[in-house]
């Protein structure tokens, strides 16, 4: 396997750490699940679960080494407050979706942050080490206002000399020594920055169009209000077609998706900086008036509930 050859040692000394095992298929989905996310599970051959899973960080980055023992297939039951950057060390994992999945090998990285209509199948021999990194550490690292990232779905761990290999080995080594314990973030926003440079189409440099700073700029100058399609396309002095095509193109979103973020944003920074008096404030103050969709638009983008923020703040929702 070449340069991939290398984590075997690694992985050797993250062995060490003791396993939670489980056999049934209730007791494996708890376990996985807790330390993961909630799914369903289905084993697809005749041979029985041996479920091992080992838990280290390194710092505020968590990391998860996990075996079946036989082939499974997983359906995520909601999406997490995570994305999952999974390193294939043994087996294979096919990823079926509407777009007619992918299949990933020993040696590939997979970077799932959808999981939404995604059922993943893992050979029986199988093993993988998953770390979770926090939409919330992923939008503090790229900017709140970056719009939407779409990163690589599957690549070789050695791609390009590029260091995603040694960066993974630096990550396991640290984690096998038990060294760098606590909540900081050092570790985790390094591995970030290099998925952000080198796996997604972060900062790809191409000129914004006039259009699109003109009807963000009007954004931003109205996030409380309720201004329409049509109340951009007369700002911009553009039409609805072109706007629409230039934020899908540049952005990945529709004009209107990326109001509402500009306005969870908002909302964030004002939880987050002590400038609401409770979440209703917040989300009123800036156009959200149906709190429970509102609440779970917020989760989505910063992989809490807004309440969470607020609270950290040293806040009390009234």
């Amino acid at each position: 396997m070449g340069q991939f050859a290398l984590l075997k040692d690694e992985h050797r000394a993250l062995h060490r750490l003791r396993a939670a095992e489980e056999s049934t298929l209730a007791g494996a989905r708890r376990l996985v699940g807790g330390a993961l996310s909630d799914h369903d599970l289905a084993v697809m051959e005749d041979a029985p679960l041996a479920v091992e899973l080992r838990t280290a960080s390194v710092g505020a980055l968590p990391l998860v080494l996990l075996r079946y023992g036989a082939a499974v297939s997983i359906a995520p039951r909601r999406l997490p407050a995570h994305l999952l950057f999974q390193v294939v060390l043994r087996g294979r994992l096919e990823v079926e979706d509407d777009d007619g999945g992918f299949v990933a090998d020993e040696g590939d990285a997979v970077l799932l942050e959808n999981l939404a209509g995604r059922r993943l199948h893992w050979s029986g021999d199988s093993r993988q080490l998953i770390m979770r990194i926090p939409r919330a550490a992923v939008a503090r690292v790229a900017g709140t206002d970056s719009g939407p990232i779409r990163f690589d779905r599957t690549f070789r761990l050695d791609r390009g000399g590029c260091g995603t290999l040694e960066l993974v080995r630096y990550i396991m080594t640290q984690a096998a020594a038990g060294r760098m314990a606590g909540t900081d973030s050092a570790v985790l926003d390094l591995l970030i920055r290099h998925l952000l440079l080198h796996h997604s189409d972060h900062g790809s440099g191409a000129p914004l169009p006039a259009s699109i700073r003109r009807a963000e700029a009007h954004m931003r100058q109205n996030l409380g209000e309720a201004i329409t399609l049509t109340d951009l396309v007369e700002a911009v002095r553009s039409t609805p077609r072109t706007l629409s095509a230039n934020f899908q193109t540049f952005r990945g979103v529709s004009p209107m998706a990326r109001f509402r973020d500009l306005r969870l944003d908002a909302v964030h920074a004002a939880l987050s900086n002590g400038q609401a008096d409770s979440v209703t404030d917040a989300a009123t103050r800036y156009g959200f008036f149906h709190l429970g969709r509102f609440a779970q638009a917020y989760r989505l983008r910063f992989g809490e509930f807004p309440r969470d923020t607020l609270l950290a703040a040293g806040g009390r929702d009234a």
